[in-house]
């Protein structure tokens, strides 16, 4: 099977663990603010969620028997709304009473998850943005950051990795599964004196890897479309909405496949109308491959 981060690639979510998602959501807290937030992105991982901020993981869910456990990084509890100054003098940082209150102990109401989107978006960079504007607002986004182990390679760092996945209507009763890799405009993964950017290269990774594993892919990403309907109906009517082609993936109307070779399209965004030519360029080094240039990210249409 593909090897994901920490072993075999697999994505989906158990029925008891959906079950634990709706009660949680009935209980109206911090689930219910995340749902209600279509600003935020919810990616289905191998039986827990990520709640993306501009690919920040704000939230990773796991479940705990008929509950939920859910983790953060401490960077997102510090309150981006202190500005008393604090007196250092020489050694010591003078804290006083800031010593409590820097960091958030409790979450009360839509108000902490905004200061945590808040807080993680100074770690965010203008690639992350492009990509977060683009998953939010296309419906037929199944899955973000998907990693995958290259044969032997195990090390994080050199993990070939997806930005997007996208479920698209086919022919007859088909559906497709699509990849996508996203480049700000100024990447230099896109510039290259030989002719053949770098990005070439990691296109061409991807397809070796979801050739030789299509049908684990298929299989997961069918239980992502069901997994995504299911979450999206704990939240407000029509608020998270869900493509028909996903939906016909997950009652099975739709046959989910990957062509041969694998549909691994390129992404470039953030440029102006002077560079628009170049960047178009520049996406269309690349033979044999889907290309979308747009300098807003948030208008592009998968």
């Amino acid at each position: 099977m593909v090897a994901g981060v920490n072993g075999p690639f697999r994505r989906g979510l158990s029925d008891e663990f959906v079950s634990a998602l709706r009660n949680e959501a009935d209980k109206g807290g911090w689930w219910t603010d995340v749902l209600a937030d279509r600003g935020l992105l919810i990616a289905v991982r191998d039986e827990y969620l990520n709640v993306y901020w501009r690919g920040q993981s704000l939230f990773r869910v796991h479940r705990n028997g008929k509950a939920l456990a859910a983790w953060t990084h401490p960077k997102y509890l510090l309150n981006p709304a202190l500005s008393r100054p604090v007196r250092f003098d020489g050694r010591a940082f003078r804290l006083g009473d800031l010593s409590s209150r820097a960091l958030t102990q409790e979450y009360e109401d839509n108000s902490t998850l905004e200061m945590m989107k808040k807080a993680a978006g100074i770690y965010s960079n203008s690639e992350k943005i492009g990509v977060h504007a683009i998953a939010t607002t296309n419906s037929s986004v199944v899955d973000v950051e998907i990693a995958f182990r290259n044969g032997g390679d195990a090390k994080r760092g050199k993990l070939p990795r997806a930005d997007i996945a996208v479920i698209e209507p086919g022919a007859d009763n088909e559906a497709r599964l699509v990849f996508w890799e996203a480049k700000l405009y100024r990447n230099k993964e896109l510039r290259s004196d030989s002719g053949k950017a770098q990005v070439f290269g990691q296109i061409e990774k991807y397809r070796t890897v979801i050739s030789a594993h299509r049908e684990a892919l298929i299989g997961s990403y069918k239980r992502v479309a069901q997994n995504l309907i299911d979450i999206a109906d704990m939240g407000p009517s029509g608020l998270r909405k869900v493509s028909q082609a996903v939906r016909g993936v997950a009652t099975g109307d739709l046959a989910l496949g990957i062509d041969d070779p694998p549909d691994v399209g390129l992404i470039v965004f953030g440029f102006d109308q002077a560079q628009r030519a170049d960047a178009i360029h520049r996406a269309s080094l690349i033979d044999a491959i889907r290309f979308k240039a747009l300098g807003d990210a948030g208008a592009i249409t998968l």
